[in-house]
């Protein structure tokens, strides 16, 4: 992820508003789940991302198994949240919404939460959107590693199922020098995109 997109998210989920953190956040997360579904979709120009909502997104993913299950319901909660934002004047974030947010944080991550801030808005708000963008982020720098890992590997069979590549003795040695081509790979793209500011 490019150093401005994580400084432009950081800006708008540590604002005080929580209109902008509910909407911009949203914002942030409804482009993530979009460059993640164009990563590992085949054909992505086919499907109009743009059209799709940020739930069917989410739900694409999860059935994709590229997002855990266990965070569609925070990602819904997250949505209502920048629903009502969005669409009424007089709405507002307050301890009980941020108790019932802190509720659907999975269990695996909420000891990474200050328990004394559970019912504090603007910090359970910020680290709801916030826990959502990690995993987008996280999921999207796998799916570019697996791209990768995925060409090494088909190149490597195409090697190996020529007819004059016989295995020796020395099997282990060009398996160990394989995995260690593909790890290469991987660490050069991921420098690339990272210089590119894609990562």
């Amino acid at each position: 992820m490019s150093d401005e997109r994580q400084r432009r998210f950081l800006e708008t989920v540590n604002s005080a508003d929580p209109l902008i953190q509910a909407v911009k956040g949203v914002g942030f997360l409804d482009e993530l789940t979009s460059e993640l579904l164009a990563e590992v979709l085949p054909s992505p120009h086919v499907v109009e991302l743009g059209r799709l909502s940020f739930l069917l997104k989410v739900d694409l993913l999860v059935a994709l198994h590229l997002v855990p299950i266990d965070l569609r319901p925070l990602a819904e909660r997250v949505n209502r949240i920048r629903n009502v934002f969005a669409h009424s004047t007089s709405a507002s974030f307050g301890t009980g919404d941020a108790l019932g947010l802190y509720n659907l944080v999975p269990d695996r991550v909420r000891g990474a939460l200050d328990g004394a801030s559970k019912n504090e808005p603007q910090y359970m708000l910020r680290r709801g959107i916030g826990l959502l963008f990690s995993a987008l982020c996280g999921a999207i720098e796998n799916a570019r590693d697996n791209k990768v890992r995925t060409t090494e590997l088909h190149a490597i069979v195409e090697e190996v199922c020529m007819p004059e590549a016989e295995y020796t003795d020395d099997m282990r040695s060009r398996e160990r020098q394989r995995t260690e081509r593909i790890e290469k790979r991987v660490r050069e793209e991921r420098a690339k995109r990272q210089a590119e500011g894609r990562l």
